[in-house]
């Protein structure tokens, strides 16, 4: 008896054991199909990123993505917004475009684009031509590009050309029609265009952007004007990306001709980034002038507290005025530490040889340099 019951015991258990080994090996297999499922699934949504994408702002943490609705809905063919439609083109590449696009030969990535506004209807025509000189992968191939704009101050609609293929010289041909902007209105508004190459999987990175100030265009009653425009680089020296905002600052700016002097006030700085998660910003500017590189004069404003400074404090420069082109202004915002050194929040600059809203400020102000009026203007930190 004794030998049949231990034996049936060992039976018993060999069985227990057999079923729960059975029972593991299920859970186990389950768990690996799903997840080679899921795997799978998401292999097969990033090879629809060209149809259906997230598009994040252009320079900008906001609004991180386009809901998948309104994607399906607009098919690619029309704006989420609407007041904008995507039209038939007005414009076809002629000869005499292509000779001014050969001058541009081995310089930086540019876009051309055009900008038309019909005063009698209000209506504004934003055409996507092309770019030019789009740089290489590391695997030495040109990636697949697309252009992404939006009008500025309004940051929630984000328009986009088609993707083209594999080009140094893509040609988009896309025209954007935009509805009920009065000419005041448009005055107020920035053209930010963003350029973008995908590779297999990923959702699209920034090459280069540039933005476009309406107030400072000059818009033909019968025609498209044509512009071309370097495209700023997606990161600059100190390696920090373009690809979000790291906040905007307000700036004045004034030459007295007759004195030789530039008037520079610091207004404020809204959106600033926060360089420590734990430590209240206390952030303040500082001033260089700088002439052929090198620096003259260093000022910086009082520390104040908070992401959004407000500061209204003003800085004399004396200048030599047959020698005005070749000064900048180097305006960068810190953050003030008592126990390390004071990080750069971000940093722009001013002049005749910058880029962007730099530029267009410093421009401004040369335009205006016998009335000696103030241009206000507000730049993104980079």
């Amino acid at each position: 008896m004794k030998k049949v019951t231990r034996t049936s015991i060992l039976v018993i258990l060999a069985v227990a054991g057999g079923i729960f080994s059975a029972s593991i090996a299920i859970v186990v297999c389950t768990f690996a199909f799903r997840c080679r499922s899921r795997k799978l699934a998401k292999m097969k949504n990033n090879s629809h990123t060209r149809e259906i994408q997230e598009l994040e702002p252009i320079l900008s943490s906001a609004h991180d993505s386009v809901e998948l609705g309104d994607e399906e809905k607009n098919k690619g063919n029309v704006s989420p917004c609407p007041s904008c439609r995507k039209v038939s083109t007005f414009y076809s590449p002629c000869e005499c475009d292509m000779i001014s696009a050969q001058k541009l030969e081995n310089k930086p990535c540019q876009l051309q684009f055009s900008l038309y506004y019909n005063f009698h209807k209000s209506r504004l025509f934003i055409n996507i031509m092309c770019a030019l000189n789009v740089p290489v992968r590391w695997y030495g191939k040109h990636p697949p590009t697309q252009v992404r704009f939006q009008l500025l101050p309004d940051d929630s609609n984000i328009y986009r050309t088609e993707i083209k293929h594999s080009t140094a010289e893509p040609i988009f041909n896309e025209t954007f029609e935009f509805i009920g902007y009065s000419e005041n209105e448009l005055m107020e508004l920035t053209l930010r265009l963003g350029l973008y190459g995908y590779d297999k999987f990923s959702r699209g990175k920034m090459i280069g952007y540039t933005d476009v100030r309406f107030n400072l265009e000059k818009f033909h009653p019968s025609e498209p004007t044509i512009i071309w425009r370097k495209l700023l680089p997606k990161s600059q020296s100190r390696g920090r990306s373009l690809s979000f905002s790291r906040g905007e600052i307000h700036i004045s700016l004034r030459y007295e001709a007759k004195r030789q002097r530039l008037n520079l006030i610091i207004l404020k700085a809204t959106n600033l980034i926060r360089t420590s998660k734990f430590l209240n910003a206390a952030p303040y500017v500082c001033v260089i002038l700088e002439a052929d590189g090198t620096v003259l004069e260093t000022r910086q404003t009082k520390k104040t507290h908070g992401v959004n400074a407000v500061w209204n404090q003003g800085f004399l420069f004396d200048v030599e005025g047959d020698t005005i082109d070749k000064y900048t202004l180097n305006i960068r915002v810190l953050n003030h530490d008592l126990l390390t050194t004071d990080e750069i929040i971000g940093e722009m600059t001013i002049g005749p040889l910058c880029e962007g809203t730099g530029k267009e400020h410093w421009d401004e102000v040369m335009r205006k340099r016998h009335s000696g009026r103030e241009v206000a203007m507000t730049h993104f930190l980079s």
